[in-house]
């Protein structure tokens, strides 16, 4: 998702490389302007916490469901965010 999300803004032209800026500056470019729903910033904002989680507590539990749960919410983040480059 954070790739996607990057891929969005190099379509405007920036180039940032920090997870919490990428998804700072995703919320103001298209969330704030009403190009996609706020629902996709928690999507992304989630996504981050999970990943920071997994990285720092090697030990953090994730069920199956919850696996399962995010991948059909970075299909549909992905799938938005083609929509966006394509239209």
């Amino acid at each position: 998702m954070y790739y996607a999300a990057k891929a969005a803004l190099l379509s405007k032209g920036l180039d940032l490389r920090k997870h919490s800026s990428a998804a700072l500056k995703f919320q103001e470019l298209f969330v704030v302007t009403g190009h996609v729903d706020a629902e996709y910033a928690r999507y992304l904002s989630r996504a981050r916490v999970a990943r920071e989680r997994s990285d720092y507590d090697p030990l953090a539990h994730a069920s199956r469901d919850d696996a399962q749960k995010n991948l059909e919410i970075a299909d549909t983040f992905i799938a938005k965010i083609k929509e966006l480059l394509t239209s």
